[in-house]
């Protein structure tokens, strides 16, 4: 196994296993969150916390000053753009970016098949967020109209 890591200002939650496959590359200053609080106020006040496990997959590159949260699995060969927030599971083969990240385009080098399955994730994907943004525009006039 080899994993390059940039050995500056990283944090690695492990309260959940953090599975790191073989040929990852880690810029500086990469956060992994295993580890997570709940929603709920009460529940905070408590002290109950949670932790759910990370896996990156073999051949990854994740960008300097990304975070990874709990629960993610990030698929081979993908790149995550520096800066990144990643708080889904990421398909193989993609590359990542923004907060939070999301599938813009399969990573160079592909076969055609496996560029058409990455491509249909990155579909995919843009279709879940314009989804959301409807969903949050419909929100937004409806509250307007409440306030009205």
């Amino acid at each position: 196994m080899l994993l390059l890591l940039c050995p500056t200002q990283q944090i690695i939650l492990d309260c959940a296993p953090v599975t790191i496959g073989d040929n990852v590359l880690l810029g500086p200053g990469v956060q992994l969150y295993a580890a997570t609080h709940p929603t709920n106020p009460s529940h905070r006040d408590a002290g109950k916390e949670f932790a759910f496990p990370i896996v990156i997959g073999d051949g990854v590159w994740v960008g300097g000053r990304s975070i990874v949260n709990s629960g993610v699995t990030i698929g081979a060969h993908s790149v995550i753009g520096s800066g990144s927030v990643v708080t889904r599971d990421v398909p193989p083969n993609v590359v990542a970016v923004g907060s939070p990240a999301v599938p813009i385009k399969p990573v160079d080098g592909l076969s055609d098949a496996d560029a058409a399955a990455a491509w249909s994730e990155v579909w995919a994907a843009r279709k879940r967020k314009l989804e959301k943004e409807r969903r949050d525009a419909e929100a937004m006039e409806q509250w307007e109209k409440q306030q009205a």
